[in-house]
């Protein structure tokens, strides 16, 4: 490894301990025991604590390998996720000044010594990026609780330098810019470490960039805290007016959730499931019990009663302590109970057992059920799939009762012949929706049409387009 390159990687992560990890984004050497992906175009990341990562870039610059990046934070375990990020190291402001019309042509050096004047602070280094420009400044000892911050100085960085053609990507907390020694593959150009400074700064350091003073800040905060009390005192004065109502419409919807619980009980009792999920079904029962303001007594004795419906009870200990809620008494979310219920055991809330349920239905599933209904005619309550099979079967039983042939029905409807004879199955097996002739069931339809009972409810372009419809299909038997 050049020295230069070194001592820029290391002046970047000069502060991690040992619980950090770097990231290394590239396609990996198919000589490597990694997961190899021959699509060069696809980029694959690696976490390693500080001895790993150091000996991977050794092995990086000496085969002069082309785009490889490294992280500029640091993470607490193997996964390159915000979440996860353990040390603020950096800020590395990523110029694509070629994107810019009046900087297209300008070389790294050049485009650095137009910035230069304009930069808040010396930068610890600046790196020519082979086809644009980073300009580092190392932070010290800068926490993950600073994230806010962090993201805050990257966006007014952004707006200070947007028509230098700052990258506003550079604001990802687990932001990747490319290994000085490295190539860009784009353009066959090395990237290069230009200037290196021993420059350290405290985030605080670049609190002048923000719009606001500290002061202003502080102000603001306060205001704003005591217009939240005044809020907060309104809320509760309004709850307190109206606890009664509030109380109620509480139990109802817990009620409601009761019910689901009950369904979901029955349907693992069919299934031999005996367990596994008891203790933390009571324990929902008890937290609804509780944030709908029931005593003590009426918790328990809704305890008890869906207890009574296992397969196998908790016994009155188990009953009591095991199952008993601590906190604040707040209302579990949906998702938060199919989620608890799902890290048990038997099977958790799985897909098939939320279609029997009412209230606790995941997102996906309620929008699939809603979607369902929305596709559906008003006045005949069918899709529009079951109706076209509908008119198809009327036509074919019609064509049946004047003695014709299931080929000559075929050819008259433009249908294969196996399709005529399912038909035919599935009317004889469902001769009660083909009692009345099509005429005649077109004849109601449209008298009814007329009613201001039946159409009251009925949007009108809903009910024109059911009319066109069934004269088409009159038109077309006749």
């Amino acid at each position: 490894m050049e020295n230069i390159n070194y001592e820029f990687l290391r002046k970047i992560h000069e502060g991690i301990d040992e619980k950090c990890h770097i990231a290394i984004t590239k396609n990996w050497d198919p000589s490597n025991d990694f997961v190899i992906f021959p699509d060069k175009s696809y980029f694959y990341d690696q976490v390693f604590n500080e001895d790993e990562f150091y000996a991977h870039v050794d092995g990086i610059l000496s085969r002069e390998e082309d785009d490889a990046y490294f992280s500029i934070n640091s993470f607490r375990g193997r996964k390159k996720i915000e979440d996860d990020v353990w040390h603020l190291n950096a800020f590395a402001l990523d110029f694509d000044y070629y994107k810019i019309k009046e900087y297209e042509n300008y070389t790294a050096e050049q485009m650095y010594e137009v910035l230069k004047d304009k930069l808040p602070l010396p930068p610890t280094a600046v790196v020519d990026s082979g086809r644009g420009l980073y300009i580092i400044y190392t932070i010290k000892h800068c926490s993950r609780k600073m994230t806010g911050t962090y993201k805050s100085i990257y966006k007014t960085f952004c707006a200070l330098f947007e028509e230098y053609g700052m990258d506003a990507r550079a604001m990802n907390v687990t932001q990747i810019i490319r290994i000085p020694g490295t190539y860009n593959s784009k353009v066959q150009e090395e990237v290069r470490v230009l200037e290196l400074h021993d420059t350290q700064y405290k985030i605080e350091e670049f609190y002048h960039l923000f719009p606001y003073t500290q002061e202003e800040v502080k102000v603001h905060k306060e205001k704003r805290a005591v217009k939240n009390r005044k809020r907060q005192k309104q809320i509760q004065l309004h709850f307190m007016e109206n606890e009664e109502v509030f109380n109620h419409k509480q139990k109802k919807h817990a009620l409601a959730i009761f019910d689901d619980f009950e369904r979901l009980i029955s349907l693992r009792n069919k299934a031999k499931i005996r367990d596994g999920y008891r203790e933390t079904l009571i324990f929902l029962v008890r937290r609804y019990c509780r944030w709908y303001g029931a005593s003590p007594e009426e918790e328990m004795k809704y305890a008890r009663k869906y207890n009574d419906m296992f397969l196998v009870p908790l016994d009155e200990k188990e009953l009591v302590h095991n199952t008993k809620p601590a906190g604040k008494k707040r209302r579990p979310g949906i998702k938060w109970i199919i989620e608890k219920m799902s890290k048990q055991g038997g099977g958790g809330i799985t897909p098939e057992e939320q279609k029997h349920l009412r209230i606790l239905r995941s997102k996906k599933l309620k929008d699939a059920s809603y979607q369902k209904r929305k596709r559906k005619m008003q006045l005949l309550n069918i899709t529009p799939k079951q109706k076209e099979i509908l008119e198809r079967r009327t036509r074919v039983i019609e064509l049946k009762r004047d003695g014709r042939r299931n080929k000559y029905i075929a050819d008259k409807l433009g249908l294969d012949k196996s399709m005529v004879t399912r038909d035919l199955q599935y009317i004889r097996t469902h001769a009660w929706q083909f009692k009345k002739e099509l005429k005649e069931i077109m004849d109601e339809l449209l008298s009814n049409l007329n009613t201001t009972i039946f159409t009251r409810y009925i949007r009108y372009d809903e009910q024109k387009r059911f009319t066109e419809w069934l004269e088409s299909s009159e038109i077309m038997l006749n």
